[in-house]
């Protein structure tokens, strides 16, 4: 269970840090839907 949590841990901070780059370079504006969706996903999975 631990290491689920840390590996939800590591997603989301994953996702946040990959938003600000998004936002700083300004890409594709595909980048940001995609990294939504898998910060749902992630809240989905906590939520069970």
């Amino acid at each position: 269970m631990l290491l689920f949590l840390d590996y939800i841990l590591f997603l989301k901070r994953f996702a946040s840090q990959a938003d600000l780059k998004a936002e700083e370079q300004k890409e594709c504006s595909l980048q940001p839907i995609h990294i939504r969706a898998v910060r749902q996903n992630v809240l989905k999975s906590l939520r069970g």
